[in-house]
């Protein structure tokens, strides 16, 4: 199915689509913007209109965390809106005198940094007690784009025609500051990049060279070293996630791979060979182990960074459609191609052969596809355009096998769940419909179960397999019990989270339904008596994204979008009254897991790292005790657990410094 995301007939004069993959943001040329939901509800989905500009919109950039969207407009003015209370009005930045051009929100969404035509960058301080905003004073010239640094330290603007990046100290008072320029470029500069780790200012364009600058040299403003692109004009540039490599592509047909730690060495580059085709984009996978690229004529291009990152690329080509966009899922295994018109394609990434044809050959997949794997078993259930579902077993050489299809939903098929014995298949669509799939007889019509008019969204199936979770788009959420003389499942309504169910969990001893809301509350719902009032767990400001428990069941991990993944201990008797933080400081959480022992919480990152924790509150204290120096100062303190009382968490630790 093709989902046209469109106003009339008018052309995108800006988009931004959210880190997470859940909104879509487009602008026209007018003054509203249209803020779509990924997947939509319905063939033929509504966009939510942002108005307030006065003027059209220019630029539009969401937070790493995905919580707000910014957007620039021809009215002078930046927007910063709450993608999670769009009742709210939004935040208003006025300042600028002329057109803005540029909004890009800094890493952790502290910040905002916009670039306007009156000849100025600003910093946007964005927290409830902000500081006065920095202005970066251009020498007139309308500034066409500005980039900063992770740790926020840096900043660097383009001014239109300009042959002078302008390098800006933000750890430097703003009273006297001046920004560095960077010289001896012949061209005006085109692109520009901080590595991830804030050592690496990349900056490049049409004289077929690319300068890196080092932020941790006395002199930041001399470029370290020149990359010379073999005469041929720079395209892109991407780092890897751990700041080690810098790619980059050009107009002509390969790509090249540099070892940034051996930056002055004669040995520090790779060459990626292509298929004879110009390179347009590049970019590395979360993880960093491939790279992918697009040409100009419309074909992906994949280089495995552990295997044989010399060898000629594997070619991934869409059919008869160019690839408009490419992306890796977040654990690195997959590699989605598409084309508004042929759907998406999905490319097993671990395959021997990781040839030229994809993993699942039935046919394009739509971007809305939901997926599930068989437990223990060779199914992949995947869901297709035309509201049905095929089950294809495990790929071979060449392509995965058609085992059966699953006709039947009348729309999109959004949520896919697989009882944990292999036998029972789960699928809901924005038709409003749920149902389930005998999978040893996938040839038998499916049971029905009625979701009260509405879409579901979430699916989790319990440890025994007799107990159905499903999670509303619009709110509340069902729980259906299977008969053991195969008749058809009861079930019981559990009405909460009013803005709608992001995520459902059944613990594993079966105890508990968990249910996770967009508003970021987290509800316990009683397996053995449902007519008890649910329990409340406040914690997280903002969506819940995931959730997972301890093998034992008595521990609890939740993820939000915006906020650091918080332990539960399901055996007190009010689970919510110590809630243990698990610090991320630089990174955002995309997953969470607790190790089979159940000894330890697990969490991947966007930055392409894990992180280990102790899995019960008294295990993270010893572990905080045995690398602690000091007691949290009281700012600390309140940033980290208020509203509760200071408190010296170590006795035998020095006092606090301001206490």
């Amino acid at each position: 199915m093709r989902v046209d995301l469109r106003a009339k007939d008018a052309v995108l004069s800006a988009s931004a689509l959210s880190p997470d993959g859940k909104w879509l943001a487009t602008s026209d040329g007018e003054k509203c913007i249209r803020l779509w939901a990924i997947p939509p509800a319905a063939p033929a989905p509504a966009a939510l209109l942002l108005e307030g500009h006065t003027a059209p919109v220019l630029t539009l950039a969401f937070s790493a965390d995905s919580r707000f969207l910014a957007s620039g407009a021809a009215d002078d003015c930046a927007r910063v809106w709450d993608v999670g209370d769009l009742h709210s009005p939004p935040r208003v930045l006025t300042g600028h005198l002329d057109w803005v051009k540029k909004v890009v929100f800094g890493a952790r969404a502290e910040h905002l940094y916009t670039a306007s035509a009156d000849g100025t960058a600003r910093v946007w301080d964005l927290s409830p007690q902000p500081r006065p905003t920095r202005v970066l004073s251009n020498g007139g010239r309308s500034v066409r784009t500005v980039a900063a640094s992770a740790d926020g330290a840096w900043a660097v603007t383009l001014t239109e025609g300009d042959l002078e990046p302008s390098l800006w100290n933000l750890r430097a008072k703003a009273s006297s500051e001046k920004p560095v320029r960077l010289l001896g470029f012949v061209l005006p500069p085109t692109g520009l990049a901080f590595s991830p780790d804030s050592r690496w200012l990349a900056v490049g364009g049409r004289e077929h060279e690319l300068r890196l600058y080092d932020m941790n040299s006395e002199e930041p403003g001399v470029a370290d070293t020149v990359l010379t692109m073999q005469g041929a004009e720079l395209t892109a540039m991407a780092f890897s996630p751990n700041g080690k490599w810098l790619a980059t592509a050009s107009h002509s047909p390969t790509a090249t791979l540099w070892e940034l730690s051996l930056a002055r060495e004669a040995y520090h580059r790779r060459e990626l060979r292509g298929i004879g085709e110009p390179l347009s984009s590049i970019e590395f996978g979360p993880r960093g182990r491939f790279v992918a690229a697009l040409t100009r004529q419309g074909a992906a291009l994949l280089w495995d960074m552990e295997r044989r990152p010399q060898a000629r690329a594997t070619l991934v080509r869409q059919g008869v459609e160019s690839i408009e966009s490419l992306a890796f899922s977040s654990d690195g295994k997959w590699l989605a191609t598409a084309n508004s018109r042929s759907g998406t394609k999905l490319w097993d990434l671990e395959a021997s052969s990781a040839d030229r044809s994809p993993a699942v050959s039935g046919g394009a997949l739509p971007s809305t596809a939901a997926i599930a794997f068989q437990p223990r078993g060779q199914l992949l259930a995947c869901a297709q355009p035309d509201g049905s579902v095929r089950l294809f077993r495990k790929p071979g050489p060449q392509a995965a096998v058609l085992a059966a299809t699953l006709p039947g939903h009348h729309g999109t098929v959004v949520a896919l769940a697989m009882r944990p014995d292999g036998k029972l298949l789960a699928t809901s669509g924005s038709d409003k419909s749920l149902r389930l799939w005998n999978l040893e007889a996938p040839e038998t019509p499916p049971v029905e179960l009625d979701c009260h008019s509405r879409v579901v969204t979430q699916l989790a199936f319990g440890t025994d397999g007799t107990r159905l979770l499903a999670g509303c788009s619009e709110g509340g959420a069902m729980l259906w019990e299977f008969r053991t003389d195969g008749g058809k499942p009861a079930c019981v309504t559990m009405q909460a989270h009013a803005l709608g169910v992001t995520a459902v969990y059944m613990t594993r001893d079966d105890k508990w339904a968990v249910t996770g809301g967009r508003s970021g509350d987290v509800r316990l719902w009683k397996l053995a008596d449902l007519s008890l009032e649910s329990l409340v767990l406040k914690k997280h400001s903002s969506e819940i994204d995931q959730i997972a428990g301890s093998p034992d069941g008595r521990m609890l991990v939740t993820i939000g979008q915006g906020d650091d993944p918080i332990l539960w201990d399901l055996s007190l008797n009010d689970p919510g009254e110590h809630p243990s933080a698990l610090g991320t400081q630089s990174f955002r959480a995309t997953g969470v897991a607790f190790s089979d022992d159940g000894q330890h919480v697990v969490a991947a990152s966007d930055k392409g790292f894990v992180r280990l924790w102790p899995a019960t509150p008294k295990e993270l204290l010893e572990s905080a005790a045995r690398n602690a120096v000091r007691n949290l100062t009281r700012r600390e303190w309140e940033a980290a657990l208020a509203p509760l009382p200071y408190e010296r968490t170590f006795p035998n630790l020095p006092e606090p410094p301001d206490r």
